[in-house]
């Protein structure tokens, strides 16, 4: 059993590693079609845990095609994020992630999740999950501008 259970874990990561993790990803009418928007960006995130009392948010002003370590709220899911001085919304909007248990067996969830924050171009932004802290269907996630502020949760 636990040989079929690493067998299926090594699996699914060389999946993830392939680019198979979000099949069929969304597209706007508005940047690049999804095989440019995906070139030479990260596939997985690695970043150090959400510290709840510092989250990190990015710069003011963000460079396209550099990647950010970034703590996205996701308390009432994921779909607004404000990131390099502007507030995007996500394409397919997500429900809220669940946390995984740490090394000691708790669950510590602060409203925020670790990952990646990619300016992809002028109307595209890419969030990517670290999975080594939450459990999620998709791991990755690309917003578009929002015309508007983000609403308060629900």
């Amino acid at each position: 059993m636990v040989r079929r259970a690493a067998a299926l874990g090594v699996v699914a990561l060389a999946m993830f590693a392939a680019g198979c993790a979000r099949p069929g990803a969304a597209t706007t009418g508005t940047g690049p079609p999804e095989a440019a928007v995906t070139r030479d960006l990260p596939a997985r995130a690695l970043v150090e845990p959400v510290d709840p009392l510092n989250p990190r948010t990015g710069p003011d002003a963000a460079e396209i095609g550099r990647t950010y370590p970034f703590d996205l709220y996701t308390h009432c899911g994921i779909e607004y994020a404000p990131f390099g001085g502007k507030t995007w919304r996500a394409i397919t909007p997500l429900p809220e992630p669940r946390a995984k248990p740490g090394e000691n067996g708790i669950t510590v969830y602060s409203g925020y999740t670790a990952g990646t924050m990619t300016l992809v171009d002028a109307s595209t932004a890419r969030f990517v999950v670290d999975l080594r802290y939450t459990d999620v269907a998709e791991s990755v996630v690309d917003f578009e501008i929002s015309d508007r502020p983000a609403p308060g949760c629900k």
